[in-house]
């Protein structure tokens, strides 16, 4: 694994506060809350153990030790991070100017959501005529296609709606429309996961790298030989250009995209609907393709069902990918209509479970100062 094995003792559940308290009846109550909360979240943090004696005496984010993993074996990887947040905070005006927003639209740090496609552009495999053999072929077409994907960054704005801040290319995934169920399949998720501190890896072999969380339930209830370990881990966005799986970005682009994933991280917290705090955690979205039902209607079934088989390895259960796409574009949709990432838990058991998407009940807030 990437991480020492203190790491479970500085992020235990009393690192983020986990005392019940009463819900915040007003917004006094709720900053209230927030700070008396947030530094007892401050106390065990951080593994570097400087303090600055006075909050008010610095700037917000400097007082703030950072929760995500802080010991470089490379000593150049600060200086890649650091490289990436200069970009990154360039890259904000240059979107800022270009698309007429507001001057401070976007902000380093704030709360942030990933979603990817594997194949940006499925009209470039369409013909002007559709028949049966072209609806059979797109399917394998696609899963030769290896570097179309995009990885799109969405940034929260004072509105509470989140604006597409910018457009990644995916330098190299597997391509096959086909979500992974198996260990060792060499598949690209498709599904809805979350990204939290201890996923981020500033000492990977590939450049910068963090998991993108999965297997997550759903993954691991359609394996049902094998519900606990069967569908594999160990899913990154890293740096390279070459993958087996994860979403490999390059170099420099993963240094862009790693800076803006520990700053949120860092910076911001989650107010449950009952008053607790918990870590917050990154939203991030992978699909085939974008989910409209014109794009899903060009695949031709019978192809569907064989390319299912062909991947279905040891889950031990035949997996309907129609099923599937149709489950997964009510998320897509969700996003599409209010631009603020849903609320996502899995129902059902097994092979039968889904996706069941609902409004986001949690608010988030900036980390107070400890």
């Amino acid at each position: 694994m990437f991480f020492l094995s203190i790491l479970p003792i500085v992020f235990g559940q009393a690192a983020f506060g986990d005392a019940p308290v009463s819900r915040p009846s007003t917004p006094e109550e709720m900053l209230r809350s927030i700070q008396l909360l947030g530094g007892r979240a401050g106390e065990l943090s951080d593994i570097q153990p400087s303090r600055i004696d006075s909050c008010e005496m610095e700037v917000w984010p400097d007082c703030l030790r950072k929760i995500t993993y802080q010991i470089f074996k490379h000593p150049e990887t600060p200086t890649f991070i650091a490289r990436g947040e200069a970009n990154v905070k360039k890259r904000m005006k240059q979107n800022e100017k270009a698309r007429g927003l507001p001057a401070g639209t976007f902000v380093f740090g704030a709360p942030i959501f990933f979603r990817a496609f594997k194949h940006a552009d499925l009209k470039k495999f369409l013909p002007a005529i559709r028949t049966p053999d072209s609806k059979a072929r797109l399917l394998h077409q696609l899963d030769e296609e290896e570097d179309g994907g995009i990885l799109e960054v969405w940034m929260r704005t004072n509105s509470g709606e989140y604006v597409l801040f910018h457009t990644y290319d995916v330098k190299a995934l597997m391509g096959t429309p086909m979500t992974k169920r198996n260990d060792g399949d060499f598949l690209t998720p498709e599904g809805f996961y979350e990204i939290d501190p201890l996923h981020v890896n500033p000492n990977s072999a590939y450049h910068l790298s963090f998991d993108v969380g999965y297997p997550n339930e759903y993954d691991l209830n359609h394996n049902v030989r094998d519900s606990k370990t069967g569908a594999g881990n160990e899913i990154m966005v890293h740096g390279i250009c070459a993958s087996i799986g994860c979403f490999a970005m390059g170099d420099p682009m993963i240094e862009e995209i790693y800076s803006l994933t520990e700053a949120s991280l860092n910076r911001n917290q989650v107010v449950q609907a009952d008053g607790r705090f918990k870590q917050y955690r990154i939203p991030m979205q992978s699909f085939p393709f974008r989910m409209t039902k014109e794009n899903i209607g060009e695949f031709d079934p019978i192809s569907m069902r064989g390319m299912a088989t062909h991947f279905q390895g040891g889950a031990g259960s035949t997996f309907d990918i129609p099923t599937f796409w149709e489950n997964i574009r009510e998320g897509y949709e969700k996003f599409e209509s209010t631009h603020i990432p849903p609320k996502v838990s899995v129902s059902g058991k097994g092979a039968q479970s889904k996706y069941q998407f609902d409004v986001q009940d949690e608010v988030i807030v900036r980390r107070p100062c400890p």
